[in-house]
């Protein structure tokens, strides 16, 4: 997963894509070449769900673009975040915790009040309510739709991009 999540971060989508595939998809692919997942290999559910999220970070930056199953890459990103949350509770090995923190550590450089602050008020803290590890990856997914497809809040938009930018930090922290 760490090493998918570094050529992410690097701007090498596909051979992102080629590494994260066999950890996260049952069948052999063209690119990713053969399945970890086949019943003869024993990979963990907590790697599985690494992948997976990774997967869908990596779909959620392809955008408006068709890709796989003819899908759009912001809802390729969506059913790789539904895979992510199908391990059970083996998911929490993702760092939701610390992704909703630094999240909402950078959304205090936008001040009190804003349409950055409406977005975690709504998205993060009210969704999440007393629970201090939900992060809805789902919800960026959105926002980074809704930004890149207007001319709208420059705020928002450069917002959007630091909280990608942190998310897949915090998961590349955890995998090394």
């Amino acid at each position: 997963d760490g090493v998918g999540l570094v050529c992410l971060g690097n701007g090498f989508v596909d051979e992102a894509h080629n590494l994260i595939t066999p950890l996260s998809w049952k069948d052999e692919t063209h690119f990713g070449g053969p399945t970890l997942l086949s019943s003869s290999t024993a990979v963990d559910d907590s790697v599985v769900s690494m992948a997976s999220y990774a997967h869908a970070l990596l779909h959620r930056k392809e955008g408006f673009s068709r890709g796989e199953f003819g899908m759009i890459g912001y809802q390729n990103a969506n059913f790789w975040a539904r895979a992510t949350h199908s391990r059970g509770d083996q998911c929490c090995s993702v760092p939701y915790k610390d992704i909703r923190e630094n999240v909402l550590r950078i959304s205090q450089q936008y001040g009190t009040t804003g349409k950055v602050q409406d977005w975690c008020q709504d998205h993060i803290i009210d969704e999440g309510g007393i629970d201090d590890e939900y992060w809805e990856m789902r919800a960026l997914h959105q926002l980074c739709a809704a930004v890149s497809s207007n001319d709208g809040d420059d705020k928002l938009k450069e917002f959007a991009e630091k909280a990608a930018e942190v998310e897949l930090r915090v998961l590349m922290k955890c995998c090394f």
